[in-house]
């Protein structure tokens, strides 16, 4: 299990990457009364799939009052449109996050 803490509107979570999650569950963002908080995500998850798990816990960590149904689907359409070609590449050319994935598959 692997844990770091992230900022989600002006409050600290724990982002935990885990495969202690029910069978049919991707993800889980505690209630942001809670101390402690964190935001649960299945560790396998890996492209797509995990950034619209990711955006989905991430949005409900902002606002746990926003409609189910709404945070899955723009969490989807977010993922997607994210993942198209020319939007990846403006992400990934940024020198930055150039940086980072180089060092990333230098380690892998």
């Amino acid at each position: 299990m692997v844990d770091r803490i992230i900022s989600i509107a002006w409050k600290k979570w724990r982002l935990v990457f885990t495969k202690d999650l029910p069978r049919d569950t991707v993800g889980a963002t505690d209630p942001p009364t809670k101390k402690r908080k964190a935001i649960r995500i299945r560790s396998e998850l890996v492209g797509q799939e995990f950034l619209d798990t990711f955006l989905h816990e991430t949005h409900h960590a902002g606002n746990d009052t926003i409609n189910e149904d709404y945070v899955s689907q723009i969490a989807t359409d977010q993922a997607e449109a994210f993942c198209k070609p020319d939007c990846l590449s403006r992400f990934l050319t940024c020198p930055k996050i150039e940086s980072m994935v180089r060092e990333i598959l230098d380690n892998s």
